[in-house]
Protein backbone atom coordinates (compact mmCIF):
# COMPACT_ATOMS: atom_id res chain seq x y z
CA UNK A 1 0.00 0.00 0.00
CA UNK A 2 1.25 3.47 -0.96
CA UNK A 3 -0.42 6.39 0.78
CA UNK A 4 -0.12 9.74 -1.01
CA UNK A 5 -0.87 13.13 0.53
CA UNK A 6 -1.52 15.42 -2.44
CA UNK A 7 -0.70 19.14 -2.13
CA UNK A 8 -2.28 21.19 -4.97
CA UNK A 9 -1.09 23.85 -7.37
CA UNK A 10 -1.86 27.54 -7.03
CA UNK A 11 -5.64 27.11 -7.29
CA UNK A 12 -5.41 25.22 -4.00
CA UNK A 13 -8.67 23.32 -4.50
CA UNK A 14 -7.23 19.92 -5.33
CA UNK A 15 -9.83 19.57 -8.11
CA UNK A 16 -7.17 19.38 -10.81
CA UNK A 17 -5.80 16.17 -9.27
CA UNK A 18 -8.80 14.27 -10.66
CA UNK A 19 -7.04 12.76 -13.74
CA UNK A 20 -4.07 11.67 -11.64
CA UNK A 21 -6.18 10.14 -8.85
CA UNK A 22 -8.27 8.29 -11.43
CA UNK A 23 -5.09 6.70 -12.83
CA UNK A 24 -3.72 5.50 -9.48
CA UNK A 25 -3.46 1.72 -8.95
CA UNK A 26 -6.29 0.29 -6.86
CA UNK A 27 -3.94 -0.56 -4.02
CA UNK A 28 -2.80 3.06 -3.66
CA UNK A 29 -4.56 5.46 -1.30
CA UNK A 30 -4.59 9.22 -1.70
CA UNK A 31 -5.80 12.26 0.21
CA UNK A 32 -6.14 15.68 -1.37
CA UNK A 33 -5.31 18.70 0.76
CA UNK A 34 -7.34 21.82 -0.06
CA UNK A 35 -6.57 25.42 0.83
CA UNK A 36 -9.22 28.11 1.51
CA UNK A 37 -10.63 29.74 -1.62
CA UNK A 38 -11.80 32.85 0.22
CA UNK A 39 -9.09 33.54 2.83
CA UNK A 40 -5.69 34.96 1.73
CA UNK A 41 -2.92 33.01 3.47
CA UNK A 42 0.87 33.12 3.15
CA UNK A 43 3.06 30.05 2.91
CA UNK A 44 3.60 29.68 6.67
CA UNK A 45 -0.12 29.60 7.41
CA UNK A 46 -0.82 27.24 4.50
CA UNK A 47 1.89 24.95 5.88
CA UNK A 48 0.19 24.92 9.26
CA UNK A 49 -3.12 24.10 7.61
CA UNK A 50 -1.60 21.28 5.57
CA UNK A 51 0.07 19.86 8.67
CA UNK A 52 -3.35 19.16 10.18
CA UNK A 53 -4.12 16.92 7.17
CA UNK A 54 -1.15 14.60 7.72
CA UNK A 55 -1.97 11.04 8.87
CA UNK A 56 -1.78 10.29 12.58
CA UNK A 57 -0.44 6.81 11.86
CA UNK A 58 1.08 4.80 9.04
CA UNK A 59 3.61 5.74 6.38
CA UNK A 60 3.03 8.11 3.50
CA UNK A 61 4.54 10.24 0.74
CA UNK A 62 4.01 13.96 0.27
CA UNK A 63 3.29 14.75 -3.38
CA UNK A 64 3.45 18.48 -4.08
CA UNK A 65 2.58 20.17 -7.34
CA UNK A 66 4.09 23.51 -8.40
CA UNK A 67 2.86 26.14 -5.90
CA UNK A 68 2.83 23.61 -3.05
CA UNK A 69 6.48 22.61 -3.34
CA UNK A 70 7.55 25.07 -0.61
CA UNK A 71 4.72 23.80 1.60
CA UNK A 72 5.87 20.20 1.24
CA UNK A 73 9.43 21.27 2.01
CA UNK A 74 8.29 23.18 5.10
CA UNK A 75 6.32 20.14 6.26
CA UNK A 76 9.17 17.69 5.67
CA UNK A 77 11.59 19.98 7.51
CA UNK A 78 9.47 19.39 10.63
CA UNK A 79 10.21 15.65 10.38
CA UNK A 80 6.59 14.50 10.80
CA UNK A 81 6.05 10.92 11.94
CA UNK A 82 5.40 8.44 9.13
CA UNK A 83 6.85 10.52 6.29
CA UNK A 84 8.82 8.24 3.95
CA UNK A 85 9.69 10.69 1.21
CA UNK A 86 8.73 13.79 -0.74
CA UNK A 87 7.73 13.95 -4.41
CA UNK A 88 8.07 17.41 -5.93
CA UNK A 89 6.41 18.07 -9.30
CA UNK A 90 7.52 21.04 -11.43
CA UNK A 91 8.18 23.24 -8.42
CA UNK A 92 10.77 25.51 -6.82
CA UNK A 93 12.48 26.56 -3.58
CA UNK A 94 13.08 30.16 -4.60
CA UNK A 95 11.03 32.51 -6.77
CA UNK A 96 10.90 31.23 -10.38
CA UNK A 97 12.10 33.61 -13.11
CA UNK A 98 8.57 34.19 -14.42
CA UNK A 99 7.97 36.29 -11.27
CA UNK A 100 11.51 37.04 -10.10
CA UNK A 101 12.22 39.44 -12.93
CA UNK A 102 8.75 40.97 -13.25
CA UNK A 103 8.13 44.46 -11.81
CA UNK A 104 6.69 44.10 -8.30
CA UNK A 105 3.84 46.48 -9.15
CA UNK A 106 2.84 44.28 -12.09
CA UNK A 107 3.01 41.11 -10.00
CA UNK A 108 0.84 42.64 -7.28
CA UNK A 109 -1.89 44.01 -9.54
CA UNK A 110 -1.96 41.90 -12.70
CA UNK A 111 -5.15 39.76 -12.67
CA UNK A 112 -3.60 36.42 -13.66
CA UNK A 113 -6.83 34.62 -12.81
CA UNK A 114 -8.67 36.56 -15.53
CA UNK A 115 -6.39 35.48 -18.35
CA UNK A 116 -8.54 33.54 -20.88
CA UNK A 117 -8.14 29.77 -20.85
CA UNK A 118 -7.20 29.88 -24.54
CA UNK A 119 -3.95 31.47 -23.30
CA UNK A 120 -3.47 29.63 -20.02
CA UNK A 121 -4.20 26.17 -21.43
CA UNK A 122 -1.14 26.09 -23.76
CA UNK A 123 1.02 27.52 -20.96
CA UNK A 124 -0.07 24.88 -18.49
CA UNK A 125 -1.08 21.88 -20.60
CA UNK A 126 0.83 22.33 -23.85
CA UNK A 127 -0.85 20.38 -26.63
CA UNK A 128 -2.48 17.99 -24.16
CA UNK A 129 -5.34 20.20 -23.02
CA UNK A 130 -8.65 18.47 -23.77
CA UNK A 131 -12.06 20.24 -23.73
CA UNK A 132 -13.01 18.52 -20.42
CA UNK A 133 -9.75 19.68 -18.86
CA UNK A 134 -10.32 23.20 -20.20
CA UNK A 135 -13.76 23.25 -18.59
CA UNK A 136 -12.37 21.87 -15.32
CA UNK A 137 -9.67 24.55 -15.28
CA UNK A 138 -12.18 27.31 -16.02
CA UNK A 139 -14.54 26.22 -13.26
CA UNK A 140 -11.70 25.72 -10.78
CA UNK A 141 -10.30 29.20 -11.38
CA UNK A 142 -13.72 30.70 -10.67
CA UNK A 143 -13.78 29.15 -7.19
CA UNK A 144 -10.81 31.18 -5.93
CA UNK A 145 -11.32 34.78 -4.83
CA UNK A 146 -9.09 37.49 -6.38
CA UNK A 147 -7.56 38.40 -3.01
CA UNK A 148 -6.48 34.78 -2.58
CA UNK A 149 -4.85 34.70 -6.01
CA UNK A 150 -2.96 37.89 -5.18
CA UNK A 151 -1.76 36.51 -1.86
CA UNK A 152 -0.50 33.30 -3.46
CA UNK A 153 1.26 35.12 -6.29
CA UNK A 154 2.91 37.40 -3.74
CA UNK A 155 3.94 34.36 -1.69
CA UNK A 156 5.66 32.81 -4.72
CA UNK A 157 7.29 36.16 -5.54
CA UNK A 158 8.95 36.18 -2.11
CA UNK A 159 9.57 32.50 -1.39
CA UNK A 160 12.86 31.04 -0.22
CA UNK A 161 12.84 27.66 1.54
CA UNK A 162 16.43 26.66 0.82
CA UNK A 163 17.27 26.40 4.52
CA UNK A 164 14.28 24.15 5.14
CA UNK A 165 15.16 22.00 2.13
CA UNK A 166 18.62 21.36 3.49
CA UNK A 167 17.22 20.07 6.79
CA UNK A 168 14.99 17.38 5.24
CA UNK A 169 16.05 13.90 6.28
CA UNK A 170 13.93 11.76 3.93
CA UNK A 171 14.56 11.01 0.22
CA UNK A 172 13.20 13.43 -2.36
CA UNK A 173 12.02 12.74 -5.91
CA UNK A 174 11.90 15.75 -8.22
CA UNK A 175 9.90 15.25 -11.43
CA UNK A 176 10.53 17.93 -14.05
CA UNK A 177 8.59 18.53 -17.25
CA UNK A 178 10.59 18.68 -20.47
CA UNK A 179 8.28 21.34 -21.92
CA UNK A 180 7.52 23.40 -18.82
CA UNK A 181 6.65 27.02 -19.69
CA UNK A 182 6.15 28.05 -16.06
CA UNK A 183 8.97 26.55 -13.98
CA UNK A 184 12.36 26.17 -15.76
CA UNK A 185 14.72 23.21 -15.43
CA UNK A 186 17.03 25.36 -13.30
CA UNK A 187 14.52 25.06 -10.43
CA UNK A 188 15.00 21.32 -10.28
CA UNK A 189 18.75 21.64 -10.62
CA UNK A 190 18.77 24.03 -7.67
CA UNK A 191 16.90 21.51 -5.54
CA UNK A 192 19.24 18.72 -6.63
CA UNK A 193 22.23 20.86 -5.64
CA UNK A 194 20.86 21.81 -2.23
CA UNK A 195 19.08 18.68 -1.02
CA UNK A 196 20.80 15.86 0.86
CA UNK A 197 19.03 12.99 -0.89
CA UNK A 198 17.30 13.84 -4.16
CA UNK A 199 16.57 11.95 -7.36
CA UNK A 200 15.71 14.20 -10.30
CA UNK A 201 13.96 12.81 -13.37
CA UNK A 202 12.39 14.42 -16.44
CA UNK A 203 9.08 13.40 -17.99
CA UNK A 204 8.25 14.52 -21.51
CA UNK A 205 5.33 16.88 -21.09
CA UNK A 206 4.03 20.33 -20.06
CA UNK A 207 3.87 21.97 -16.64
CA UNK A 208 0.73 20.10 -15.58
CA UNK A 209 2.40 16.69 -15.60
CA UNK A 210 0.10 14.96 -13.12
CA UNK A 211 -2.87 15.80 -15.34
CA UNK A 212 -1.34 15.06 -18.75
CA UNK A 213 1.22 12.35 -17.96
CA UNK A 214 -0.37 10.56 -15.03
CA UNK A 215 0.87 7.07 -15.89
CA UNK A 216 4.45 8.24 -16.41
CA UNK A 217 4.46 10.08 -13.08
CA UNK A 218 3.02 7.06 -11.30
CA UNK A 219 5.78 4.90 -12.78
CA UNK A 220 8.41 7.33 -11.50
CA UNK A 221 6.86 7.28 -8.03
CA UNK A 222 6.85 3.47 -8.09
CA UNK A 223 10.55 3.40 -8.98
CA UNK A 224 11.24 5.93 -6.24
CA UNK A 225 9.43 3.80 -3.68
CA UNK A 226 11.41 0.72 -4.69
CA UNK A 227 14.62 2.68 -4.28
CA UNK A 228 13.81 3.79 -0.74
CA UNK A 229 12.52 0.41 0.38
CA UNK A 230 8.80 1.11 0.22
CA UNK A 231 6.20 -1.40 -0.95
CA UNK A 232 4.64 -0.99 -4.39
Amino acid sequence: MINLILLPGMDGTGCLFAPFVKSLPNEWASKKVAYPTDVPLEYDKLTNLAFTSLPNSGKYLLVAESFSGPIAINLAAQHPRGLMGVVLICTFVTTPPILRYAPSRLVAKFPFWKVPTRITMPMLFGNSGSPPMRNLLRETLKEVMPAVWRARIEAVANVDVTTELQSIGVPILYIAASRDRIVPSSAGLEIERLAKSVQRVTVDGPHMLLQTKSEECIAQIQNFMKGIGGSV
